[in-house]
């Protein structure tokens, strides 16, 4: 698990709060960041009770993993679930249908680590403290849609037949 993880937690928790919405127990599931830990997190899911309309994954290594389950298990990714992941990598654009994730500065976060190398290595203190968070930035792609209410669900397969 990387280290930002309890932080990524946090901050999904607080912004639930913030919409008014609780987390459900079981909703909240571990893994490593890898696609194969986005495959389980998915399976653990959809056994729960009352399973969720979406799933955001603090990584998009892992929401690759849950797109793959879903589609798998013959789930259409938004239509039935949205997934949404965490770090803009070059994959989330790149899946089908593309992810929607939360970007983060990494040029930005990059350069600040390259100047914290430089003023150690001039042997100057760290900074005292955490660094202050990078702001990030949510992309809207394919992967989410609004969650379809019994009476949209009952519309929708009326026009599927």
């Amino acid at each position: 698990m990387g280290e930002d993880a309890p932080q990524r937690l946090d901050a999904y928790r607080q912004t639930m709060r913030s919409a008014g919405l609780s987390v459900p127990d079981g909703y909240v599931q571990s893994g490593d960041y890898s696609k194969r830990s986005g495959e389980d997190a998915t399976h653990r899911l959809l056994a729960l009770p009352d399973p969720p309309t979406a799933i955001f994954a603090s990584g998009d290594a892992m929401a690759v993993g849950v797109m793959h389950t879903l589609q798998n298990l013959g789930l259409r990714v938004p239509e039935d679930l949205s997934v949404i992941g965490f770090d803009d990598l070059p994959m989330a654009a790149q899946a089908r249908p593309a992810l929607t994730t939360v970007r983060q500065p990494l040029r930005e976060m990059g350069a600040e680590g390259v100047r914290l190398i430089v003023r150690l290595a001039e042997g100057q203190d760290p900074p005292a403290g955490p660094p202050a968070p990078f702001p990030t930035e949510l992309i809207v792609r394919a992967s989410t849609a609004p969650p379809l209410g019994p009476a949209a669900a009952a519309g929708a397969a009326g026009r599927e037949s």
